[in-house]
């Protein structure tokens, strides 16, 4: 046998043996366990595999690792999708994972660094890992249908009570991480599956909710210390679940539909209009509109055309 065969053979069982130390860490790791061997040899073992140019079979081991243990992952999910605890074991699967796979990314910081970089259709680790949470459990088995049934379920919780404590508030906010999470550079998943059905919901709410009141004998001043109160009821809930940026959509809406698409009505009130308050110096009132209209957005015109309709009431 050549030396160069003999160097073949020897650097094949190496490398096997360095793949078979990080298979069995990386078990252990995803099933909460000590690894098993210290920082320095598993980083030794991932550097030599990717010196020797295995950084495909090492890479491809690790995605294989990741999906094999997701269909464990995804049988105890499903079993949870009737037994009423969904949503707590998609958190608890979600976060077992994101936390394994960044005990996994510590040890393959060197493939990240090295054959990643030289890949261009290779994920990092922790990307990765999102990845495959994204197709192996959101997207199969009906399980992504089942988190937009609860998520309905949830909705109709929040438009029935708003305030209700019957509300999973920490499975909603585990689930809107998770959502977020899984879009990895960008919020479409979250957008998809939660951020849009929240807006509607919220818009249509809210423009009953509005329409219910302008129907009665109330002025504006009443009418707008509930807008208030309804910026800050959807604040204070929004921050129990919600990133800052949907809350701030979240008050965008409640403003354009309470108080943009009605401005003239709120203007023009009989007995208690903004007419009134200023001919009347109803400061405190007037305070509150400005308050008001820092939520309201520009899109296509609207605020703006009730801020003219406002400076009109000023200037009678």
């Amino acid at each position: 046998m050549s030396s160069s065969r003999i160097r073949m053979t020897l650097d094949e069982e190496y490398v096997t043996h360095s793949w078979n130390l990080l298979k069995r860490a990386i078990q252990a790791i995803q099933h909460k366990n000590n690894p098993g061997l210290g920082f320095e040899e598993l980083y030794r073992a991932v550097y030599t595999m990717v010196q020797h140019k295995h950084g495909d079979r090492l890479y491809n081991g690790l995605r294989e690792l990741i999906r094999e243990h997701l269909e464990v992952v995804r049988v105890r999910i499903i079993e949870s999708m009737n037994s009423g605890v969904f949503l707590e074991t998609m958190a608890e699967a979600w976060s077992d994972h994101t936390v394994a796979m960044v005990n996994i990314r510590e040890y393959m910081m060197y493939m990240d660094r090295v054959y990643v970089a030289q890949n261009p259709s290779a994920l990092h680790v922790y990307d990765l890992g999102l990845e495959l949470f994204r197709t192996e459990i959101l997207k199969n088995n009906g399980i992504g249908d089942r988190l937009i049934f609860i998520r309905d379920r949830q909705l109709d919780l929040i438009k029935s009570y708003r305030k209700s404590d019957e509300i999973n508030w920490h499975g909603m906010k585990s689930l809107c991480e998770m959502l977020i999470s899984l879009g990895i550079d960008n919020r479409f998943v979250y957008e998809e599956y939660f951020e849009k059905a929240l807006l509607k919901g919220t818009h249509e709410y809210y423009r009953e909710f509005c329409e219910t009141l302008l129907a009665g004998e109330n002025d504006a001043c009443y009418y707008l210390e509930q807008v208030e109160t309804a910026i800050r009821d959807e604040a204070n809930r929004a921050s129990r679940y919600l990133d800052k940026e949907t809350e701030v959509k979240i008050l965008q809406v409640v403003a354009n539909v309470m108080v943009a698409d009605h401005m003239s009505t709120i203007v023009y009130m009989p007995n208690g209009g903004v007419k009134f308050m200023l001919q009347h110096k109803r400061v405190e009132d007037l305070t509150r509109i400005f308050r008001i209209f820092k939520h309201i957005t520009e899109s296509q015109g609207v605020p703006v055309s009730g801020r003219k309709v406002l400076l009109k009431a000023v200037g009678e």
